[in-house]
């Protein structure tokens, strides 16, 4: 009987686990922006946090056109071709202030770090992918004018050309800003592989 009781439990929970492996729009895009589903990279240092985000292909064209018409997700979707989508955002543990103000040494180094999001940390940042190292070919520097303790990039990486897919990503940024030297995060393929499909 016992063994009949283990069964039925067995199969309840293989049948709840493939239930939720298929997302409405709406669940979908809070399952990938949950902290607990692993898409979110964490390191930190002293009073810095340094986090990202991947974003599945589904998940940008659905947050694209969630306010307009589904009809238009397929188009969204192809238009990110196989590039890899991260955003990067630094982050005070302590305090108010935004990330450019923190440390620093001279009057123009705030300045100077505008300038660096906005046009000089694409070199400092790599995606290593199955042995590969991945450039960044486009990054984003979201002004916030100091509003928040946050500063955010939002980045896109070359494609993984092994065709191996859902693969552990290894996030590297050669931190010159606060010369914390090489930052490493990695999201674990075993979350990836989690990710559940879209219904649309």
């Amino acid at each position: 009987m016992n063994n009949i009781k283990i069964f039925i439990l067995f199969i309840g929970v293989i049948f709840l686990n493939s239930c939720s492996s298929i997302l409405e729009p709406q669940e979908y895009l809070k399952w990938v922006e949950s902290d607990e589903n692993g898409m979110f990279g964490v390191k930190k240092i002293e009073n810095l946090e340094y986090k990202i985000h991947y974003k599945p292909h589904d998940y940008i064209a659905l947050k694209s056109v969630l306010k307009n018409d589904l009809t238009d997700f397929d188009k969204k979707k192809k238009q990110l071709g196989d590039l890899q989508y991260f955003t990067f955002q630094l982050k005070m543990l302590k305090g108010n202030d935004s990330p450019l103000k923190y440390q620093l040494t001279h009057e123009n180094e705030y300045y100077d770090r505008i300038a660096y999001l906005s046009f000089g940390i694409q070199d400092d940042i790599i995606l290593i992918e199955n042995g590969d190292t991945l450039n960044c070919v486009l990054a984003v520097f979201e002004r916030n004018y100091n509003i928040a303790p946050t500063s955010t990039i939002n980045l896109a990486f070359e494609p993984n050309t092994n065709n191996k897919k859902n693969s552990t990503k290894e996030f590297v940024f050669n931190d010159r800003m606060f010369n914390n030297g090489p930052i490493r995060i990695k999201i674990n393929k075993k979350k990836i592989q989690n990710i559940p499909e879209l219904k649309i």
